[in-house]
């Protein structure tokens, strides 16, 4: 693709080669081949009217048609490609857009057009034909994924996330955080002993003793209450220990 300069430092350029100024020096100066700074110089006679042929105005709206005329052309090529497909459609579901648009892609036709003339989004559609590549985070995590599930199967299955991390760390110098590593086991289905308790103990259905001292708890000094649980042991619930030393039993959810 040829190289695009500046409409200003164009009309610099053809300044200086019309003050004498020497095209190679020009050209060893800025870079510009030999072959376009001519090109300048007769495309600057021709707008000065010193010789016959297009002036710029002209030609800048030649190119514009020759683009809208190259547009059309490809805009009719997609009609005539995509009519018969949806000839074939007795009743056009919104999903089969898709279909129609990858099968105009297939017949060589650009991605945009195509999902213009299906009717479906293009980001979406790219997307899914064209998937960006994997990321360096995404890879490093598929290589850690094999990594931990062989560690705790060689364990054999009894390694938790910390000891695969430390594992990695030891034997493979990989420093990995352990959230990492639990998050992997945990997509995987690993895990090590002894588990983690899932739930706590539901104590709503739970019995209870009564509270004998009515929740009277207070003391006006040390040692003349004391509170301990002897929920398993019924043969001391209805005694009173001697001394001022009062034993109250303590259930669970009182």
């Amino acid at each position: 693709m040829p190289r695009q300069y500046p409409t200003g430092f164009r009309d610099e350029m053809v300044r200086r080669m019309l003050t004498g100024e020497p095209v190679l020096t020009i050209c060893s100066d800025t870079g510009v081949p030999e072959q376009t700074l001519h090109r300048w110089k007769h495309q600057a006679f021709i707008d000065a009217s010193l010789v016959d042929g297009i002036d710029s105005t002209q030609s800048a709206a030649l190119r514009a048609a020759h683009k809208r005329i190259k547009f059309l052309e490809k805009e009719l090529e997609l009609v005539k490609d995509a009519s018969p497909i949806y000839d074939s459609l007795a009743v056009m579901d919104p999903k089969e857009g898709r279909c129609v648009a990858v099968e105009l892609v297939t017949r060589g036709h650009a991605a945009r057009s195509a999902t213009r003339a299906a009717g479906v989004a293009s980001s979406s559609f790219i997307k899914r034909v064209k998937p960006s590549p994997p990321t360096d985070r995404a890879i490093r995590r598929l290589l850690l994924t094999d990594a931990v599930g062989k560690i705790h199967g060689d364990s054999p299955g009894t390694y938790g996330y910390r000891r695969v991390a430390a594992t990695l760390r030891i034997e493979s110098g990989l420093i990995v955080n352990h959230k990492l590593v639990a998050s992997i086991m945990q997509e995987l289905h690993l895990h090590g002993l002894p588990r983690r308790r899932t739930g706590r103990r539901n104590l709503i259905t739970v019995r209870t003793v009564s509270d004998l001292l009515n929740r009277d708890f207070t003391a006006t000094g040390p040692n003349q209450l004391w509170v301990t649980d002897i929920e398993r042991h019924e043969a001391f619930l209805d005694q009173v220990v001697m001394k001022g030393h009062c034993w109250m039993p303590v259930a669970a959810g009182i």
